[in-house]
C-alpha cells in the first residue's frame, strides 16, 4: 500500500502511512509569495507528493522542488510549494521519482493539506513528462 501502489483502492496519503504528522511538523514556516504570479498562467518543473489517488490516477497532489519532500523528508516552506487539482484522468507514466511539467492558473491562497501548509494553488492545470529539451 503506500506511494508504491498507486493502483489500490481508493484513498488520501495520510490513511496510506497511518498518519504524517511528523514530517508536517517539521515544515519550516513562511510567509512571503510571489503576489505578481497571483492569477497568471505559469509552467513551472517539480516533483509529485500525491494527495489522493485510484486506480493510478492522481486526483490532486503537491507539487514540490524535490523528490520526496513531505512524504520522506521534511516539507520545504509553504512558498515552495504548489497545490495541483481537478486533473481529469491523470496517470503519471514515469512513476513518481522523475519531474513533471505544470501548466495552469496560479492562485495565491494559503492552504492546509494532509502533508504541508501551502501558499499556492493551481485548479484544472496540464501535466506532462519534464524533458529538458521543453525548458
Amino acid at each position: 500500500g503506500g506511494i508504491s501502489n498507486l493502483e489500490s483502492t481508493p484513498r488520501r496519503m495520510a490513511d496510506a502511512f497511518g498518519g504524517l504528522g511528523n514530517m508536517k511538523a517539521l515544515q519550516p514556516r513562511s510567509t512571503d509569495v510571489r503576489a505578481d504570479l497571483n492569477n497568471q498562467t505559469i509552467r513551472i518543473a517539480g516533483f509529485i507528493a500525491p494527495l489522493a489517488f485510484e486506480k493510478g490516477r492522481i486526483s490532486e497532489f503537491l507539487l514540490v522542488p524535490y523528490v520526496g519532500a513531505c512524504i520522506h523528508v521534511p516539507p520545504p516552506p509553504a512558498n515552495q510549494i504548489i497545490y495541483v487539482s481537478d486533473l481529469g484522468d491523470y496517470r503519471p507514466d514515469q512513476g513518481l521519482l522523475y519531474p513533471v511539467w505544470v501548466t495552469g492558473k496560479l492562485t495565491i491562497g494559503e492552504r492546509d493539506t494532509d502533508l504541508a501548509a501551502v501558499s499556492y494553488a493551481i485548479t484544472g492545470g496540464v501535466v506532462t513528462r519534464y524533458s529538458a529539451e521543453t525548458e
